[in-house]
C-alpha cells in the first residue's frame, strides 16, 4: 500500500530581464533542514542551519517544482502530464504525493519519533502524484469501520466500561446504517 500525503499546490510568477515565467510550487509541512527550500508568504528561500523548528513556524517545505534553479539542486521536478492538466483545469490546489519508507536513512524529529519517509521520484527526478479522493465505495467504508471499531474495542479494554457506554451509540448507529 502507497504511503500517500496531502501537499498544496502554489503558482508564483518569477520575474526575468525578458519578461516573465510562473512555476509551481509542491508544499509541505514535513520537518525542515539546513538546505531545504521553504517557501513563507510567497518567498523563496533556502533554509540555514535549523537548530529548531520553531524558527520555521509558517514556513512549507518545497517537495516539488517547476523551477529550473530548485531542481538543479535536488528538488523534485513536477511530471509533464500534471502540468498539462493544471493548465487545462485552470488550476489544482491541492494533490496527493507517494512516499517510500527509506530504512537505510533512518531519521529521528527532535521528539524522537521516526521519520523514514521520502517521497517517492522516478527516474527523471519526477515526484509520483494521486489525485484526492473525494468518494469511498460501501466496501472502503465498511473497511475503515472495521479499523475503527478494532481501536474503540482495544481502547475500552484499557479504559473500561464508561468508555463502552459512550461508543454504543456509534456502534449502533453504524452496525445499523452500514
Amino acid at each position: 500500500m502507497a504511503n500517500l500525503k496531502e501537499v498544496q499546490v502554489i503558482k508564483l510568477p518569477k520575474e526575468l530581464d525578458n519578461g516573465r515565467e510562473n512555476h509551481l510550487y509542491f508544499t509541505s509541512d514535513e520537518e525542515i533542514k539546513e538546505g531545504d527550500w521553504v517557501m513563507y508568504n510567497n518567498c523563496i528561500e533556502q533554509a540555514g542551519r535549523v537548530e529548531s523548528q520553531i524558527a520555521y513556524h509558517g514556513f512549507k517545505k518545497i517537495i516539488a517544482s517547476t523551477d529550473p534553479k530548485l531542481i538543479a539542486d535536488g528538488v523534485a521536478q513536477i511530471p509533464q502530464a500534471f502540468i498539462q492538466k493544471y493548465v487545462e483545469l485552470g488550476g489544482i490546489y491541492n494533490v496527493m504525493v507517494e512516499y517510500f519508507e527509506d530504512n537505510d536513512n533512518l531519521q529521528y524529529n527532535e521528539f524522537g519519533e521516526h521519520a523514514p519517509y521520502r517521497v517517492k521520484v522516478n527516474s527523471n527526478n519526477e515526484i509520483t502524484i494521486h489525485p484526492i479522493k473525494d468518494s469511498w465505495s460501501r466496501e472502503e467504508v465498511l473497511e475503515l469501520k472495521r479499523r475503527a471499531d478494532a481501536i474503540i474495542v482495544q481502547a475500552s479494554d484499557v479504559l473500561g466500561t464508561e468508555y463502552n457506554t459512550e461508543y454504543k451509540e456509534y456502534f449502533d448507529w453504524s452496525n445499523k446504517h452500514l
